[in-house]
């Protein structure tokens, strides 16, 4: 009996052991992706939100997506976006952190960030989501919340409308659901 208890203690360690070393790489290896995944944000997001046209946004999308993505809904896209929020002009208060889940098919990393983006007619609440696939990041998406938009002239009105060639949230904006302006990719 004392055997058999010692074996079981002994297992019982070694999977505690594992556990913790896994954990730790894990923890490692999170705060590594998070450091890239924010570099290729604020490297990738004013040049794809100061010219916001089809080729350029392709340009950062995963050599896999591009062939699923609608160009001329992009640019209805895009053209809605500059004439309700005018030229992109900065952003700040990039917060976000990357996100690892692990199947049969191996892993699959994905970040999401929040920015605010200031706009000629005001700064707007952006969410950008990107993934990376072997050693590149690419761009999955950019949503922007016209519920969170501020605008600069005192007579303007906030924006209310939705426009979303991509699938988005449609819900009435007393429910607590803010209304969106999105394109992203939908695999």
């Amino acid at each position: 009996m004392n055997k058999v208890l010692r074996i079981l203690g002994g297992l019982f360690l070694a999977l505690l052991v594992m556990g913790a070393g896994i954990f730790g790489y894990a923890a490692i290896q999170g705060q590594k992706l998070d450091a890239e995944s924010k570099i290729y944000v604020e490297a990738a997001l004013p040049r794809v939100l100061a010219d916001m046209s089809a080729a350029n946004f392709l340009s950062y999308m995963d050599p896999g997506d591009r062939a699923k993505m609608n160009a001329g809904a992009f640019d209805r896209f895009a053209s809605d976006i500059r004439q309700r929020l005018g030229r992109f002009q900065s952003y700040d208060d990039l917060k976000g952190d990357s996100f690892q889940m692990y199947s049969t098919s191996g892993p699959k990393i994905t970040a999401r960030y929040l920015a605010r983006c200031q706009f000629e007619k005001g700064a707007v609440t952006a969410t950008i989501t990107v993934r990376k696939a072997g050693e590149n990041w690419s761009l999955m998406g950019v949503h922007f919340d016209l519920d969170t938009l501020t605008p600069l002239a005192p007579n303007s009105a906030p924006v209310r409308a939705e426009i979303s060639p991509a699938p988005s949230r449609t819900r009435n904006p007393h429910d607590g659901i803010s209304r969106l302006a999105a394109f992203r990719f939908v695999p």
